[in-house]
């Protein structure tokens, strides 16, 4: 149990630490509107981090090819978590 207090995972309680976690999904990339849904990727994104949460941004949900996270977050210039 250490090793999950260590990660933050456990409190010293030996409690789960709940964190919310938001799904968040990148632009398509046949995308007719790119600029646009850049921009409000961007701020769902800062709002989420600035909320506390965790972001969980999948690649290519339900089969239909997004753009990769790590592409959009460097081009945007966006924090890592």
């Amino acid at each position: 149990m250490s090793y999950l207090v260590r990660l933050g995972l456990v409190g010293d309680d030996g409690f789960m630490i709940s964190k919310h976690l938001v799904e968040l999904l990148t632009p398509k990339q046949d995308s007719e509107k790119l600029d646009q849904e850049l921009d409000r990727f961007s701020e769902r994104y800062s709002a989420i981090l600035s909320a506390g949460y965790d972001v969980s941004i999948p690649d290519n949900p339900m089969g239909v090819v997004h753009f990769q996270p790590h592409e959009v977050i460097a081009e945007l210039g966006l924090p890592t978590p």
